[in-house]
């Protein structure tokens, strides 16, 4: 059996992640809004299509890993679903950033079947792609190397999702009047934007108004300001942007926003008593919506001064007017449902080479025992069930979690209704992902030095103790919420590709226990431990916020001011204190892996001498 490993293949296995997180990141950051505000789903009908997705993925996991367990071709059992699953995965999540120009049942539809479909080609993919790097190699310390160029292209995903997706969406949908036209015009001394409907569909209106004394940025500042939303403080109050948009033709959108409410004899009210109902011939200002809802506009103006408005002082949240004299204004159409499809297009068939990348680059190296036969599923599942490495990351894998969804979660809140500064979010998060990704350059020290459950359990609880000190810091001192978040994630950044390594590790423990190996069923577990970490901790999210008795969009009680708070400090620091606690108990030691790995290896050259003896 070859060992010899090469950067190429730890490259290109990594690249697989890569791949997975240009969809990954873009559920967590923008399917939502390409739901409601681009394709055109009610929020209602969203948390439906969320949850009955979610019920449907979480079977496809452990099912996935199974039959990928049962796989024998002369690929191996993980790679050719790299292979033949790589161009569907490109093609479908296309397909699902895609609005069709069908009625709002058929979009719902649409939106099920994609979704759906989706999430079930991401675990057809994604689950023999971790599975492979519990066999690229019996070493325990060379899969967490494999773990670490893993988790160093994952981050990088994350931060090409976030630095390119909305400028790609407005270069792609730029221009593209196919929904709207727009113009600016003076009528009656007044300055507007005149609107004309071209087809069905959603688009917006992107208008900037650069007063007297702007400055245009350098190339660098125009970077900053794109890839992280970084503030340009030269020309605070000398520029002004509005965006608006327009959904042509979309009734359900507004009755299941409760914008519009339908009576028994499908009569439309502005009401929820309806009371208010629509007069036919009635082009009265409340009914407009009614009227382009059921008719389009075809053709309609908006007053500058209802497109560009500032705060009346720095106090108050009342809005006024911009005062647009001697004001350079310019508007653009962007089509944003083109605009997502190309994007996630360019995503997609760049998701697709990487994954032929990383079948192509690799190899399986630790094949199941010669003698071993298909075991029943039962006997599997006690298998996993009775294997206390696995349990003790399962448990793991749900904690942590709720560290980052809790922290996560909460970070908006906290620089709205503490700091009273959101302007420095996009920077702030975009450091703490640039650390993350930094710190892994650390994972191959920690494990020569501590071994990865010592390593762990130190990054934990350093994890702990930095996010209980983020909590004593003023929320004034800017700049030392910054260090300390960026620490924060130093610290966190390398467990996730330590415990992706135990996995393996306990794949092998497992065999070595049983004389199975079920590297798939292992895997797949984690995937969906990670799940239901995000569900449960989303869930915990936001019952926290109702336990604190936060209120959107008002000033924040000093009790729910206090919960926010704790949520990015003390809250979050408790389950990087339970994860230290369950670490210890983890029994699979540096020395315990190495007679692993010893037995193991005896073992598949008996079975292969065995093997030979008997073919002879």
């Amino acid at each position: 059996m070859s060992d010899k490993i090469t950067f190429k293949e730890k490259f290109g296995y990594g690249l697989g992640d890569l791949a997975s997180n240009l969809f990954w990141m873009q559920f967590i950051w923008y399917l939502n809004y390409f739901y409601t505000d681009v394709f055109g789903l009610a929020p209602a009908v969203l948390v439906t299509l969320m949850g009955v997705v979610r019920i449907w993925d979480g079977f496809n996991d452990p099912a996935v890993g199974i039959i990928a367990d049962r796989t024998e071709s002369r690929w191996g059992k993980f790679r050719p679903y790299l292979l033949f699953g790589a161009v569907p995965f490109g093609i479908i999540g296309i397909l699902m950033f895609t609005t069709p120009n069908l009625s709002a049942g058929g979009k719902l539809t649409w939106a099920y079947i994609t979704h759906g479909a989706f999430v079930l080609i991401y675990t057809v993919v994604n689950i023999p792609y971790s599975s492979l790097m519990g066999v690229v190699s019996p070493d325990s310390k060379v899969r967490t190397s494999f773990s670490q160029w893993r988790f160093i292209m994952a981050f990088s995903g994350g931060i090409i999702v976030q630095a390119t997706t909305l400028p790609m969406v407005a270069h792609f949908g730029s221009g593209d009047t196919s929904v709207i036209e727009a113009k600016i015009e003076t009528i009656d001394n007044k300055q507007v934007i005149l609107v004309n409907e071209v087809g069905n569909g959603a688009s917006r209106i992107e208008a900037t108004a650069k007063l007297p004394g702007y400055e245009e940025p350098s190339t660098f500042q125009k970077i900053l300001m794109k890839v992280a939303n970084v503030p340009d403080s030269k020309n605070e109050g000398k520029i002004y942007k509005s965006k608006k948009t327009y959904y042509i033709n979309n009734e359900t959108y507004f009755l299941e926003s409760k914008i519009l409410h339908k009576g028994e004899q499908d009569q439309l009210f502005l009401d929820k008593d309806l009371k208010n109902a629509h007069k036919a011939g009635s082009d009265t200002e409340p009914f407009a919506q009614i009227k382009y809802c059921l008719e389009g506009f075809k053709s309609t103006s908006v007053d500058m001064g209802t497109v560009f408005k500032k705060n009346k002082d720095t106090i108050s949240d009342e809005m006024v007017p911009v005062d647009l004299t001697g004001a350079d204004i310019s508007i653009e159409v962007i089509n944003e449902q083109n605009g997502f499809q190309w994007a996630t297009t360019v995503f997609g068939i760049s998701a697709t080479l990487m994954f032929l990348i990383t079948f192509s680059t690799t190899k399986e190296r630790v094949k199941p025992p010669k003698q071993e036969k298909k075991t029943p599923l039962k006997t599997d599942i006690k298998d996993l069930l009775t294997n206390k490495p696995w349990l003790i990351l399962f448990a793991l894998g749900i904690i942590t979690l709720f560290h980052v969804c809790l922290r996560n979660g909460a970070i908006m809140y906290y620089f709205k209704y503490v700091v009273g500064n959101t302007g420095v979010v996009p920077l702030f998060m975009l450091s703490g992902t640039i650390a993350n990704l930094v710190s892994l350059a650390a994972v191959g020290f920690l494990e020569s030095k501590l071994g990865k459950k010592k390593g762990f359990a130190l990054l934990m609880i350093m994890t702990a103790i930095l996010t209980f000190v983020f909590g004593m810091i003023s929320p004034e001192n800017i700049g030392m919420l910054f260090a300390v978040n960026i620490a924060i994630n130093l610290m966190f950044g390398p467990t996730a590709a330590l415990v992706f390594a135990m996995y393996t590790d306990a794949a092998d423990y497992s065999e070595w226990k049983t004389g199975r190996r079920a590297t798939g069923l292992v895997m797949s577990a984690c995937t969906m431990a990670q799940k239901f970490g995000y569900t449960l901790g989303g869930m915990l999210t936001m019952a926290v916020l109702v336990w604190i008795g936060f209120e959107a969009n008002t000033v924040q009680s000093q009790e729910a001011q206090d919960g926010i708070s704790g949520m990015v400090s003390w809250m979050s620091a408790i389950p990087c204190v339970l994860g230290f606690v369950l670490m210890l108990f983890y029994p699979l030691t540096d020395e315990k892996l190495k007679g692993i790995s010893e037995d193991l290896t005896k073992r598949r050259e008996e079975s292969e001498a065995s093997e030979a003896t008997a073919e002879a």
